[in-house]
């Protein structure tokens, strides 16, 4: 009787064994394959976008942007709604911290938000990508605020900012900024 014991248990552990070593022969089939594959991919896309790729001049994005983004800090130190309203899509979503999102009215939004103190705005581009129709920016940027009856702030944060090509220029999109500075206490 242990005899059989014995020699059932070296059966499933050399059944174990070799379905063990055969799944692993399978999943490193697998898995290199699925790299081989990505990398192949990857080698197509580069050959394909190649040709676009070289046609992208960042200078002249990053150039457009910077223009854009004067123009931002020139209408807000000028508290300039209209102005500013014009650098958004009509579609355009703007999502500030604390606070729901906006999409479309800006004019309005932006006379509202220059009643809160707001005295200018300082946008520094740290990093650009073209996506075609799109440009995506990561960003910091200082506001000096003075709320009525109160001291100058100067808050200090980071946004991102997608910018649509359209027939009149780059505009904003997608705006979402947040603060460096911990929520003010309750």
């Amino acid at each position: 009787m242990n005899l059989e014991i014995l020699n059932y248990s070296i059966t499933i552990g050399y059944l174990y064994f070799k379905t063990d070593l055969i799944f692993n022969i399978q999943y490193k089939l697998i898995i290199n394959s699925f790299y081989q594959g990505f990398i192949q991919a990857s080698l197509y896309a580069k050959i394909a976008l190649k040709p676009h790729l070289e046609l992208i001049d960042m200078g002249d994005v990053k150039e457009k942007i910077d223009k854009q983004n004067a123009k931002f800090m020139k209408y807000v130190k000028n508290h300039d709604a209209k102005g500013l309203a014009s650098l958004y899509t009509e579609n355009a979503c703007f999502m500030g911290a604390n606070a729901p999102m906006v999409q479309g009215n800006f004019e309005a939004f932006f006379t509202e938000f220059f009643k809160t103190g707001i005295k200018e705005i300082k946008l520094m581009t740290e990093e650009l990508h073209d996506l075609g129709d799109y440009v995506a920016e990561r960003s910091r940027y200082e506001l000096t605020v003075q709320p009525p009856g109160m001291s100058t702030m100067v808050d200090k944060g980071k946004y991102v900012v997608v910018w649509k090509k359209t027939s009149s220029g780059y505009k904003i999109y997608w705006d979402i900024m947040n603060s460096d500075l911990p929520p003010p206490p309750t």
